[in-house]
């Protein structure tokens, strides 16, 4: 497969895979909350589930993240016409636009039927790399074989657990968080 953008050793890139009796979502949104709480520079597309859906191809809804980042009002998704991956492409080109002030992560939503076939998010993945930037990106189980064929076998892999996450985020040299770091002595400001 050759969609996804070539992957080298010093890419630091991580493939969260998940099977049907996890939930990607609320795992991705909890580690963006807590490494935005802590002072890191986060940014990307989460997605979630909308209650009440009229239909499955509108029972999902993504968020670029953080919510105050973005000045434009969000794109219109899972309230207009039509399927709310429809949002990706607009919300993938917005994130791309901000890639050049290098934050510490982006975040992804999902590796899907999309990027395989060379779309979806595919664009900014690439970017991300490009300007040294680590990526997260949820991939279901059912695409495990062929995102490790798309990145060579270069990308990490990670179990659905919190712990997972903040172990992979430590091994990069992240942890604890540099900018909230408690001075050496309690009298110090």
């Amino acid at each position: 497969m050759s969609a996804l953008p070539r992957l080298y050793a010093d890419n630091d890139v991580a493939g969260m895979v998940y099977g049907p009796g996890d939930d990607p979502d609320a795992l991705l949104a909890g580690f963006v909350r807590t490494l935005l709480g802590e002072g890191w520079d986060v940014l990307g597309i989460l997605q979630r589930s909308v209650p009440g859906a009229t239909s499955r191809n509108r029972a999902v809804a993504f968020d670029l993240v953080p919510a105050g980042e973005w000045p434009e009002p969000p794109v219109a998704g899972v309230r207009a016409p039509g399927r709310a991956a429809d949002a990706l492409p607009e919300l993938g080109r917005r994130l791309a636009a901000v890639l050049h002030r290098r934050p510490d992560l982006v975040v992804l939503n999902r590796f899907g039927r999309a990027e395989v076939a060379g779309g979806g998010l595919v664009d900014v993945l690439g970017r991300a790399l490009e300007g040294g930037v680590p990526v997260l990106v949820a991939v279901p189980a059912g695409l495990y074989d062929t995102w490790i064929a798309g990145t060579g076998g270069l990308a990490v892999t990670i179990e659905p657990r919190a712990e997972r996450l903040r172990g992979w985020w430590a091994a990069l040299g992240n942890a604890p968080s540099p900018r909230r770091a408690p001075p050496a002595c309690p009298h110090e400001p």
